[in-house]
């Protein structure tokens, strides 16, 4: 692989990982800073928030590829497991999304114990 073949791969690898982290995170740091982060405290005050909140973020998000990683290879992923696997995952987000537009009450007791 040349030297220009993997500047591309790591350009658009960034610029569609920075689009995606806007589009999808973006909301959440702006509720969280709303919600959680007092304006009228100082800036280290609101530069270590927001550290916290990115370090827990990016944690998780390791912790849940390792777990996800795991059970990925205990299984053995045919083409029926596959297919049944995506058909449950699909089933779940148009279940998510009738209830994110209130449309049905879809792990209401889950959201709010978790929202206390």
């Amino acid at each position: 692989m040349d030297l220009v073949t993997l500047w591309a791969i790591m350009s658009v690898a960034f610029l569609g990982s920075l689009g995606h982290c806007i589009g999808m995170c973006g909301g959440f740091v702006v509720a969280y800073t709303t919600a959680k982060i007092d304006p009228s405290k100082g800036k280290l005050y609101q530069f270590l928030s927001h550290l916290a909140y990115n370090i827990g973020r990016i944690t998780s998000y390791v912790i849940i590829g390792v777990i996800f990683g795991a059970l990925g290879s205990i299984f053995i992923w045919n083409k029926v497991t596959m297919g049944s696997f995506y058909i449950v995952i699909g089933i779940f987000m148009i279940l998510m999304g009738y209830s994110l537009m209130g449309k049905i009450k879809f792990l209401t007791s889950i959201e709010s114990s978790l929202a206390t």
